[in-house]
């Protein structure tokens, strides 16, 4: 049972810092654009 929670804890754990690091991407690329457009 522990391992399974550990298991959980470890996905909530990368799924968050995935969706924090595709938030950034998306800012800067948003911050970009409206800076200089692409074409």
């Amino acid at each position: 049972m522990a391992y399974i929670l550990y298991e959980i804890g470890r996905y909530k754990h990368y799924h968050n810092l995935w969706s924090l690091y595709l938030q950034a991407g998306l800012g800067q690329l948003f911050s970009v654009r409206q800076q200089e457009p692409f074409w």
